[in-house]
């Protein structure tokens, strides 16, 4: 399965998010965010187990869901630039990430 988000509506939804996820891993899945595609639309979640917050992303496609650490995803996306789309791949209990600019393709998770 493939999930993928425009890098702008992206890093923006980490941006909200952050108000919300916790870097503390005392419980280790409010220090994640969950990626969900069902229906056309991909959504992404992350709580603190008082409030939640919720992103539907305009420009993004596919199937499937994986949680991921709030951390590793911020680390994955700083320094990118804001064009393009980020491709995750879900395979099992694996996700990849990958960010396209034009011509460029690399892998960062």
């Amino acid at each position: 399965m493939q999930i993928a988000i425009s890098m702008k509506e992206l890093k923006e939804a980490l941006a909200g998010l952050a108000k919300v996820v916790t870097t503390r891993k005392s419980v280790p899945v409010l220090a994640a965010v969950r990626v969900s595609a069902e229906d056309g639309k991909v959504r992404m979640t992350g709580t603190n187990l008082t409030e939640f917050l919720t992103r539907v992303f305009e420009d993004a496609s596919g199937s499937g869901g994986f949680l991921i650490d709030f951390k590793e995803l911020r680390e994955f996306l700083k320094g990118s630039r804001k064009n393009g789309n980020v491709i995750f791949d879900v395979q099992d209990d694996r996700v990849t990430g990958r960010c396209e600019n034009g011509e460029h393709t690399f892998t960062r998770i």
